[in-house]
């Protein structure tokens, strides 16, 4: 049987008849396996898994300095993402080049900080390795400029103001409710556009919350306008 761990880079002759591809990993019944050999396929495993992103940035920063025509186009048809996904690896790759990276954190750590000068990513890097912090942590310790505390964690978002989330649920169950019932379909043009104007303030919060969240956190760009595509479907 062909041996095709050498797909993902994860050859080891020592597990006969193991297969890796992209759905994963197959060792026949009869198979015997030391676990020592296993445990190399899966520290192997969880390493390229922590530096994919570094590595598919880092190559389309390269791609794009020497490439012509439609990069994102022909690396998000080869690799099955999305242009933003490709965008944002390429970015934080960029703004955090290999010297300052750290091997015991994920690229989400890397992306927190990206936004950040070479002198305070290593600070914040070294602290999340140390202390153990995980993105969330992270991140709050960088709007706070020291580590964040269980109990800063704890705060509730807002600050005490009111939460939107019962306000917006009314809206969405009104919205399920003239799905439900056909109204979008039955309405005319002046219904719906009188509908479009009572939500345009919905609208305008969500634009000063974007803006705002922007001028904090650069890094939480990406991910919002991830949000927005899955909504454009």
């Amino acid at each position: 049987m062909e041996n095709k761990n050498t797909q993902l880079g994860l050859f080891n002759p020592n597990i006969e008849g193991a297969e890796v591809d992209e759905l994963g990993l197959s060792i026949p019944e009869d198979t015997q396996v030391n676990e020592e050999s296993l445990a190399w396929m899966i520290q192997r495993a969880a390493k390229l898994q922590k530096c994919a992103k570094f590595i598919i940035g880092d190559a389309l920063n390269f791609a794009v300095a020497n490439y012509e025509g439609d990069v994102w186009g022909r690396y998000a048809e080869a690799t099955g993402l999305d242009v933003a996904t490709l965008k944002m690896a390429t970015r934080v790759a960029r703004q955090v080049p290999k010297e300052c990276r750290n091997e015991n954190l994920s690229f989400d750590h890397h992306k927190a900080v990206s936004h950040l000068d070479a002198s305070l990513q290593e600070k914040y890097l070294t602290m999340a390795d140390e202390k153990g912090l995980n993105r969330a942590k992270l991140r709050k310790s960088i709007l706070l400029g020291r580590e964040a505390t269980d109990e800063d964690m704890a705060e509730k978002p807002g600050g005490g103001h009111d939460n939107l989330a019962p306000h917006v649920n009314r809206i969405v169950t009104l919205g399920r409710k003239f799905e439900e019932s056909s109204y979008l379909e039955q309405a005319d043009v002046e219904q719906l556009y009188a509908m479009h104007k009572d939500l345009l303030p919905v609208l305008e919060l969500h634009v000063k919350l974007v803006r705002k969240m922007g001028e904090k956190d650069m890094t939480i760009t990406d991910e919002i306008e991830e949000d927005l595509n899955k909504l454009n479907g």
